[in-house]
């Protein structure tokens, strides 16, 4: 144990980076502090406003000088005291053997308990919010908790303590430090959820960083310097390590600096909340990544096959690399993780002895651990060293919120993503689509997609025999898969999981799709007819489009693509035919003039629908589609009116959006 003499303290301008002076509300303080003594020794672990835990110390404390610097690391804080107590007795002792008046005792602690009851009134309260504005919309949008809150601080205890992984005198000061930034997490949690809601945030104002106790603790601390404190110089403590704060299980004292190291580009990360943080990568060390894996695999096994070292899980083989940015210049949501060749061999030897062979990537950022299972097939086919298997922060943020999620992507691999804790359950039982929403879709499109070429003439009869309000649009495919498939939802009674909303209700969004739980609204949807060729299908008008995102935290585009006859390559006789029928029942065009070629040069003629996506906008992927599809349609609209900001969806960027798709074989372009 490194005595006073070698540890020459922390004062306010020398504390590791991430643990410098903030600003709180506006107002100057410093991270929280845990404290607690063990015989001759003391462990302190800070832990800031956001909830990371940014340094700690084990130090002796028997001497002034010893007390003094102990102090200097405590000064301006306001200290974490848990249930059992302790920390103002070590805090008090300090104090006597540096001969430091310590003033403000009560005032300058910050209470678990009161952390905890914080979070608790806050979530009753938004959700009595919530259901009292449900009776005022006819909906019902009440707050989905990510993370339960544990009814005690004694129910969290295990938990917190299961996280110290080391050996020596600090446990109490850890477990306390662990359990406050669970509580912190889940505070700004429950805050992010509610400023996403206009209502909530209109009520309630915007978010706050911390519980009104907590600040106020936090403030006073700073507001109460220890006076008499004489000043220690400056230098880094010899026995001080770094928090890993990359990490579910933190270091042992005696575990030095971290081997997890920060690659040098901002990107895209995903919180245990499923937010978006723009971050650099966390390099994971062999160590950490198979303590990850076998964590969340009690029953795997490290065992050499093949003639390379392998994770074994019952009758399967796991083969990991982790998941990082593809690299510049790709964009910030794009991620990979290479395959080695040597897979292929271990991939074949599996075959050989009836073995379950895995391409899984490993993603680990702060407290979210995320697998990705890769389908050998496609990668095996390609027999390259070093090949790319590709994955985008939408899949790992569809695993962080759903715990399992499975897809295609646009060169048709299959990639399943799963939450730390489905992991295991995956291996076991694998991979069903839960989703009713889906489902809905999945059945429908086995019987739309058929690949019968659909005339707009008679695609615009059929509606008007059954009555479909929108029979004379000129864009009339997006408006025939509307007519279909609400036929099909009410012939085979799924109104209560999808809606073809027609007519708006009060209180809602005017959009096309509402999808339900039971009845009740989940979020919103539009349906999308797309030629297969664009590059780009138009979205909404981009307001009222996030103000319906920040009210139930998902969006999704229904996109079904076509191939295309227009009548203009026919001689316009289609067009005229059309006109010419709309005519004929009564339609009355808006200029009162009948054109024969009226929208002669976009009229198509007819289309074969071949494949549909469904996207899914969410916070993590939202800023993407910001765009303005105006762009390259001219700025001005009319009587030099600006057109309205626009979301588009680019095609390229598709994968992170992608949630499910269906095709069938494409034919030549007509």
């Amino acid at each position: 144990m490194p005595s006073a003499s070698d540890i020459t303290g922390m004062v306010g301008g020398t504390e590791l980076a991430h643990a410098r002076l903030s600003l709180l509300h506006g107002q100057r303080g410093r991270a929280f502090a845990t404290l607690s003594s063990h015989k001759e020794t003391i462990a302190i672990w800070l832990i800031d406003f956001s909830g990371e835990l940014c340094g700690a110390w084990i130090l002796d404390a028997t001497t002034k000088q010893q007390a003094q610097t102990a102090l200097s690391i405590l000064d301006r804080r306001a200290i974490i005291e848990n249930p059992q107590g302790g920390a103002r007795a070590t805090l008090e002792r300090l104090a006597r053997t540096g001969e430091i008046p310590v003033h403000e005792l009560p005032g300058r602690f910050a209470l678990l308990a009161d952390l905890h009851q914080a979070i608790q009134a806050a979530r009753a309260t938004y959700e009595r919010a919530a259901a009292a504005h449900g009776d005022t919309t006819d909906t019902r949008m009440t707050p989905a908790w990510p993370t339960p809150l544990p009814d005690t601080l004694a129910d969290d205890s295990p938990r917190a303590a299961r996280l110290w992984s080391g050996e020596g005198p600090a446990p109490e000061a850890f477990v306390a430090a662990a359990t406050a930034r669970y509580l912190i997490r889940m505070w700004s949690e429950t805050e992010s959820l509610r400023v996403r809601r206009s209502y909530l945030r209109e009520q309630f104002g915007d978010a706050q960083l911390l519980p009104p106790a907590w600040c106020d603790a936090a403030l006073t601390a700073y507001d109460e310097p220890f006076t008499q404190l004489p000043a220690i110089p400056g230098s880094r403590p010899a026995a001080a390590f770094k928090a890993d704060v990359h990490a579910d299980r933190l270091p042992a004292p005696n575990s030095g600096w971290s081997n997890d190291t920060m690659g040098p580009e901002i990107v895209d990360q995903i919180g245990s909340d499923g937010a978006l943080i723009p971050d650099a990568d966390t390099t994971l060390a062999p160590t950490r990544k198979r303590e990850l894996l076998l964590e969340a695999l009690p029953e795997a096994r490290i065992e050499k096959y093949a003639g390379h070292w392998v994770v074994r899980f019952h009758d399967q083989v796991i083969l990991t690399k982790q998941v990082t940015h593809l690299g510049r210049p790709w964009e910030a949501f794009k991620k990979r993780i290479q395959i080695p060749g040597y897979w292929l061999d271990i991939e074949r030897q599996g075959l050989t002895d009836g073995l379950t062979v895995r391409f899984v990537g490993v993603y680990h950022y702060g407290e979210t651990t995320i697998f990705v299972d890769f389908d050998p097939t496609t990668y095996v086919k390609r027999k390259a060293n070093n090949s790319a298997a590709h994955v985008s922060t939408n899949d790992l943020f569809q695993a962080q919120t759903l715990g399992q999620f499975s897809r295609q992507d646009k060169n048709g691999n299959q990639l399943t993503s799963l939450r730390a804790d489905q992991f295991a359950i995956y291996l076991l039982a694998g991979y069903e689509e839960k989703n009713p929403h889906i489902q809905v879709f999945d059945r429908f499109s086995k019987a739309f997609l058929d690949g019968a070429r659909i005339d707009g003439l008679a695609a615009g009869q059929e509606m008007y025999a059954a009555g479909w309000p929108d029979k004379f649009q000129p864009e009339w495919a997006g408006f025939y898969v509307e007519f279909r498939l609400s036929n099909y939802i009410r012939q085979h009674k799924l109104g209560d999981f999808v809606v073809v909303q027609k007519e708006k209700r009060k209180g809602e969004f005017d959009y096309d799709l509402r999808f339900l739980n039971d009845g009740v609204l989940e979020h919103y949807g539009d349906l999308k007819a797309s030629n297969i060729a664009v590059p780009e299908s138009p979205g909404n008008d981009q307001a009222d489009f996030l103000r319906c995102l920040s009210e139930t935290g998902r969006f999704w585009y229904v996109i079904f693509e076509h191939e295309t006859w227009h009548g203009r390559n026919n001689g316009n006789v289609p067009t005229i035919a059309w006109n010419e029928w709309r005519r004929s029942v009564g339609h009355i065009p808006a200029s009162k003039v009948y054109d024969s070629l009226s929208y002669s040069k976009k009229y198509k003629e007819a289309v074969r629908f071949v494949r549909v996506k469904i996207l899914e906008v969410n916070q993590a992927n939202v800023s993407i589609v910001l765009g303005e599809f105006q762009k390259g349609f001219g700025q001005y609209r009319g009587k030099g009116n600006p057109r309205k900001a626009k979301v588009s969806i680019k095609k390229k960027d598709i994968d992170n959006f992608l949630i499910y798709t269906k095709a069938i074989e494409v034919l030549t372009t007509p």
